[in-house]
C-alpha cells in the first residue's frame, strides 16, 4: 500500500484511505478514476449531471443532483430550457426511465431492438433462458448471436434440466409400458383384472338395440320393450338370453270373493263356490266331529227300521232268535 490507501477492494481495486494521511485527496482522486474505467468497461457511459436546453439522444445516462439518482434517456429529445429536470419529467414522462433500478425487466427478446444495460430479456417463450444486456446495443437477428457477442450475458438458464426431467419423464413411462401396457385402443371401457386388462361389464345397457361387441354376462335392458337380456357364451356360440318373460306391470285379481290363480298369463278361479254365506255359517267345524259326537248322534236315529247293522245280527232281526224264558217253560 501507498500513501492515504490501507487496503483495496477485491473486485475493482478501490483504495480504503485514511483520511488523516496526507494528500489522501491524491488517493480519492485515483479511485474516482478507477470508478470511471470500470463502468466504461461494463458499457456504462454517464454524460453527467441534467441540464437545461441539452440534446440527449437515447441510452444517455444523466444524474438527477436534486434526488442523486440516474435516468436513462428513452427517447431522443432536447431538455426543457428552464425548470428542474424533475419537472421535465413530469411533463414528459416518456423521455426517462429510472436507471437506479439493479435489473430492467424488458420481456421477450426481439430482434432490431435498442436495449441498454441491465435490461433483461428471455429468448423464448417458455421463459427457460433469460439474459441481461450488457451494454447499449441494438439487437441483431438472433438472441444467441447477441449473446455470443457479448451483449447478452446468460443469467439463468434452465433448458437443460426441463430436458432432462422431460426425457426422465420419457423413460419412465416407457418402463410402466413394458410393465404395465395400457388397455386395448378400441372404444371400449377396460379394467385390471388378474394382472390384465379385462373389459368392463356395466350393470346393465340400456336401449332400444343391443350394444355393440358386448361382454360374456353383460346386461341388455331393452327400453322400447321393457325385457331384459343377458349375453351368454357358452364356448361354442354367443346370444342375447332374455331373463324375463313379464311385459308391463301385473294387474291385481278380480275382488269378487272368489279364489284366483295365474293361468296362460290371467287370473282364472282356482276353486267354485257352491254354498252359501248362510250355509257357511252354521257349518261344523272339524273339531266338534269326536266319537262321542258321532254316537250321539246314530242314537237318535237308532232302532227298528233304522236301516243301521246294529239292528241285526248276521242279517238276522232279533225275532229270529227264542228268548231265554221260551226255553225254560
Amino acid at each position: 500500500m501507498s500513501g492515504a490507501v490501507y487496503a483495496r477492494t477485491p473486485n475493482i481495486g478501490l483504495g480504503l484511505i485514511e483520511f488523516d494521511f496526507p494528500n489522501w485527496g491524491d488517493d480519492a482522486n485515483a479511485n474516482m478514476s478507477i470508478i470511471d474505467g470500470a463502468m466504461s468497461v461494463i458499457g456504462i457511459t454517464i454524460k453527467g449531471a441534467w441540464t437545461n436546453n441539452t440534446a440527449y439522444i437515447v441510452g444517455e445516462l444523466v444524474v438527477d443532483t436534486d434526488s442523486n439518482t440516474i435516468w436513462r434517456a428513452q427517447i431522443a429529445h432536447t431538455s426543457a430550457a428552464t425548470g428542474t429536470f424533475a419537472q421535465d419529467r413530469i411533463a414528459n414522462p416518456l423521455y426517462w426511465s429510472d436507471a437506479s433500478q439493479a435489473l430492467h425487466a424488458r420481456g421477450l427478446w426481439t430482434t432490431a431492438t435498442a436495449y441498454s444495460i441491465n435490461d433483461v430479456v428471455y429468448d423464448t417463450p417458455n421463459k427457460y433462458v433469460w439474459a441481461m444486456a450488457t451494454r447499449q446495443f441494438v439487437s441483431s437477428s438472433s438472441f444467441n448471436t447477441d449473446v455470443a457477442n457479448g451483449d447478452f450475458v446468460i443469467i439463468t438458464d434452465t433448458s437443460q434440466a426441463v430436458a432432462d426431467a422431460e426425457a426422465a419423464a420419457d423413460q419412465a413411462q416407457a418402463i410402466a409400458d413394458v410393465m404395465m401396457p395400457d388397455a386395448p385402443s378400441d372404444g371400449t371401457v377396460y379394467g385390471r383384472r388378474n394382472g390384465t386388462w379385462a373389459q368392463y361389464v356395466a350393470t346393465a345397457s340400456p336401449s332400444d338395440t343391443p350394444p355393440a361387441s358386448p361382454a360374456n354376462g353383460q346386461i341388455w335392458f331393452e327400453t322400447d320393450t321393457g325385457n331384459t337380456y343377458v349375453w351368454y357364451n357358452d364356448g361354442t356360440s354367443a346370444q342375447w338370453v332374455q331373463i324375463n318373460t313379464i311385459v308391463g306391470a301385473l294387474t291385481d285379481a278380480p275382488i269378487d270373493g272368489n279364489p284366483y290363480a295365474r293361468q296362460d298369463g290371467a287370473w282364472v278361479v282356482s276353486v267354485t263356490k257352491t254354498y252359501t254365506d248362510a250355509q257357511d255359517a252354521t257349518k261344523l267345524n272339524a273339531s266338534a266331529y269326536t266319537a262321542a259326537d258321532v254316537l250321539a248322534k246314530l242314537l237318535t236315529v237308532d232302532g227298528a227300521g233304522s236301516g243301521l247293522d246294529a239292528d241285526l245280527l248276521d242279517g238276522l232281526n232279533s225275532s229270529a232268535f227264542a228268548t231265554v224264558a221260551s226255553l225254560s217253560g
